[in-house]
């Protein structure tokens, strides 16, 4: 493997890694939060009282 592949963030171990996301509820929060969950972080969503969380957290869950 070359040092440019050693740092492709696609070859990182991410099997132990945990991601807060925030205004996880819609929007960007809510796309990141489903696209760190694709490549296998562990989620940890937040977001303001009264927002729509649980549905969130289906979408997210893979």
């Amino acid at each position: 493997m070359t040092a440019q592949e050693q740092n492709h963030p696609d070859s990182y171990d991410i099997s132990k890694k945990v991601a807060i996301v925030t205004g996880a509820s819609s929007g960007i929060g809510l796309a990141s939060a489903v696209r760190l969950a694709e490549k296998g972080f562990k989620i940890w969503l937040l977001n303001r009282p009264g927002g729509e969380l649980e549905a969130a957290v289906a979408k997210v869950q893979v």
